[in-house]
């Protein structure tokens, strides 16, 4: 829906009702959001970027997906929680600072003994969207943590604990990766420019799980169109599936 002029409530409200095929009376609600309508496309000189609307974090949220319908059965519970509201500190009903999972994860448990000694025998991986280099933007990386597209995964850390990686996490990501022959890539920030957070620290330090923050690089993120590598996402979804299975 594009429009030039100014529209009042009634005309938004008929379009909506246009739209989804009901009479304007039956719209109890309506909330509008700003997306990109162009679909997906693959670019770069051998198809190897692709550019869309949304690829922080819904990207990462595929990769989870696809690695845990293919991972199989282990013998051990595999959960796969995709948030809402990361953006906006994720205080909210459905976000990573709700009771939700707790809820959900001592339920599988079944007692409450049984539920701790899962935590302690668990171990999470964060995947969020990383920063890739821009290659007009090259001074905002320090020179040795600088991920390139299409050069592998992520693995992102920082000593305030903005990430939740550590030496025990960081080992078993790489470990996921040597054996489904990924590459991977490391990320700080520089020191004078604060990064950005994850869920993992607020899931880690809340629930006692050892966590690793990863992610794939992404160019022009948060805005309305990004770019991801392809071959960043195939690795990443192998990775995964061998967290799943190990």
């Amino acid at each position: 829906m594009l429009s030039t002029d100014s529209l009042t409530e009634d005309e938004i409200t008929s379009a909506v009702s246009s739209a989804c095929g009901c009479q304007v009376d039956a719209i109890a609600g309506w909330s509008a959001h700003v997306v990109d309508t162009q679909p997906p496309s693959l670019t770069g000189l051998k198809g190897e970027i692709l550019a869309a609307q949304g690829i922080d974090d819904l990207a990462m949220c595929h990769a989870g997906l696809a690695a845990m319908l293919d991972s199989g059965r282990c013998g051990r519970t595999s959960v796969l929680c995709l948030f809402d509201n990361e953006e906006v500190g994720s205080m909210t009903g459905a976000g990573a600072r709700s009771r939700f999972l707790d809820i959900v994860l001592e339920s599988l448990a079944g007692s409450r003994s049984d539920y701790h000694r899962a935590l302690l025998e668990s171990i999470m991986v964060s995947i969020d969207g990383a920063h890739g280099l821009s290659p007009v933007h090259a001074g905002k990386f320090e020179k040795g943590n600088r991920p390139v597209m299409n050069g592998g995964p992520v693995i992102k850390t920082n000593a305030q604990e903005r990430y939740a990686t550590s030496a025990l996490t960081c080992a078993h990501f790489r470990d996921c990766a040597s054996r489904a022959g990924v590459p991977v890539q490391m990320f700080a920030s520089r020191n004078d420019i604060p990064c950005g957070s994850t869920i993992g620290p607020m899931l880690a330090s809340r629930l006692g799980i050892p966590c690793v923050d990863a992610g794939n690089p992404v160019l022009s993120m948060h805005s309305i169109r990004e770019c991801t590598g392809t071959a960043d996402h195939d690795g990443m979804i192998s990775i995964l599936r061998e967290h799943f299975r190990s």
